[in-house]
């Protein structure tokens, strides 16, 4: 369930890599297996287990023009696991711009859940928090530093990985940034160093290890099996963020139910995220938007509706436009100007 991203001429969100053999204990040492653990991927996981192995499946697989979406699904991933999915849409701004919606749903037998996120080598600022260093409670064997903790984040809070080319992949540096605003209801952030035991050349791997940055988001449950849903934004840029608003609407909405209505300069995207196990009718008020499917997307410009897309539904109604899916496909888009 790891994800990767590589965009602006660079791997902005870099796969760990083979784990690193080198230290005393090889396949056994600490090192090794901190490597290779769920821990370092961005990810999400109950409990802090380092996860189970299991069959999963493919839900959604709807690729349009302006939006791609996939949900993929394994609830053997986490103990007695009900719910294990991650639904992922990549939405163009324009030819060179575009953003992520990143959706992780868990249930399983645990209370604590949590999902890590990391860019590459470089530095890290945050919004809409108040951290303050707080006692590492993981496992020795999971090399965090310097953690710092926000019980009671703002809702919407962000954190603002600024990437460095450390291994001078690119001869021209530009100012490449990956930014993620939280969204997740009652949960908690935590920032931390995770040691990266790596370096430019393989024979100074003992001598250089790195400290990348890593943004946690937490949700502690009361009860196990309640569900846990982190929900991020997740834009890479250059310079200056292209998005001027991000905002989950939760009027009439069920938690269990994710919209969004996110601004650029020149447009507004309504986004709709069904609750797979429970799909029902969901309803904006603004530009009277409708839909029974599991995931939709309406791009307003200049006050009217210029696209919309849905997938795994029937029917989808904005301004006064329906479009029903008479043919029961698994998609259905329309340029309206």
């Amino acid at each position: 369930m790891n994800i990767g991203l590589f965009c602006k001429g660079i791997d902005i969100m870099p796969d760990w890599g083979y784990p690193t053999v080198v230290y005393e204990g090889g396949f056994s040492a600490n090192e090794y297996r901190w490597g290779k653990s769920i821990f370092v991927h961005n990810c999400a996981t109950m409990d802090r287990s380092s996860g189970q192995r299991g069959v999963g499946s493919v839900d959604l697989w709807a690729p349009g023009e302006n939006i791609k979406s996939i949900t993929c699904q394994n609830p053997d991933m986490i103990d007695g696991g009900k719910q294990y999915a991650r639904t992922l849409s990549l939405l163009d701004i324009s030819e060179d711009d575009f953003y992520i919606i990143d959706i992780f749903r868990l249930s399983g037998n645990g209370q604590l859940y949590e999902r890590y996120m990391h860019s590459a080598v470089g530095s890290l600022t945050t919004s809409g928090v108040q951290l303050k260093p707080f006692e590492n409670e993981f496992d020795q064997r999971l090399f965090f530093e310097n953690v710092k903790k926000d019980n009671h984040p703002k809702h919407g809070w962000s954190a603002d990985f600024h990437v460095e080319d450390y291994f001078d992949f690119v001869d021209e540096k530009r100012d490449w940034h990956l930014k993620c605003t939280d969204l997740t209801f009652d949960s908690g952030a935590m920032i931390a160093d995770m040691r990266f035991f790596g370096n430019r050349n393989y024979e100074q791997y003992l001598d250089h290890e790195l400290l990348l940055p890593c943004v946690i988001t937490q949700k502690q449950n009361n009860d196990p099996y309640q569900p846990a849903i982190f929900v991020q934004v997740i834009e890479p840029y250059e310079g200056k963020s292209n998005l001027c608003s991000i905002e989950r609407i939760t009027t009439g909405i069920p938690e269990e139910v994710v919209v969004m209505k996110i601004s650029t300069q020149n447009s507004t995207d309504f986004l709709i995220y069904n609750d797979p196990y429970n799909q029902q009718p969901v309803e904006i008020p603004e530009h009277m938007i409708r839909t029974d499917a599991m995931v939709a997307f309406v791009r307003i410009q200049n006050s009217s509706p210029q696209y919309i897309y849905y997938s795994k539904g029937t029917y989808l109604s904005v301004d006064g436009y329906r479009f029903d899916n008479k043919n029961e496909k698994n998609m259905v888009e329309a340029m309206l100007s």
